[in-house]
């Protein structure tokens, strides 16, 4: 956080800042008074309202049913006498 509150101090003009995953929520306290933080963008970012921890914030949605979409990758059959699958998929 020192860099991007360095960077961001008033008199070094317009500033972006960019959060990606947890990042966002960095990025969202980096810009708490800042006049010169013009843009906030989140990619595929946590994006907290204001003084709200992550954990409320993920706390308020369901997780997502990877576990119900996700299939383990299908191995060709180990070589005779080998203990290790062969590693090439199907």
């Amino acid at each position: 956080m020192p860099s991007i509150s360095s960077r961001s101090q008033p008199g070094s003009g317009p500033v972006v800042l960019v959060g990606h995953s947890y990042g966002g929520a960095v990025t969202s306290n980096a810009a708490v008074g800042r006049e010169n933080v013009k843009v906030l963008v989140f990619v595929a970012a946590l994006a907290p309202e204001a003084g709200e921890s992550i954990g409320e914030l993920s706390g308020r949605y369901r997780a997502p049913p990877l576990g119900e979409t996700i299939e383990p990758a299908k191995l060709r059959p180990r070589r005779a006498g080998s203990t290790r699958p062969s590693g090439k998929l199907v």
